[in-house]
């Protein structure tokens, strides 16, 4: 399964987050603090799971730029799922 797939479910799935709101996920949202990684949603930061954190770190790495609504560069971490899986394309079950 593709690494951003795998960010993706993981985070619907832990943390009910939409698509939507995943795929305007920016390093700007990852904080690294004593030991723990934070992801920051609404202004409200909560710790990931190191495994989670690892895979978005990968993520992060591994990502193209991605312009945000400020027209800055920053990596999305699921920049592919922003084109792929968006809710209006996404089939539903």
């Amino acid at each position: 399964m593709p690494l951003e797939v795998r960010v993706a479910a993981a985070l619907v799935r832990l943390y009910a987050l939409p698509l939507t709101r995943i795929v305007e996920l920016t390093d700007d949202h990852m904080r690294h603090d004593q030991g723990h990684t934070y992801l920051t949603v609404n202004h409200h930061p909560f710790v990931l799971p190191p495994k989670l954190a690892r895979l978005i770190d990968d993520q992060l790495q591994h990502s193209p730029p991605h312009s945000n609504t400020a027209g800055a560069d920053t990596s999305c971490p699921v920049t592919t799922l922003d084109a792929h899986a968006t809710p209006s394309t996404s089939p539903t079950p």
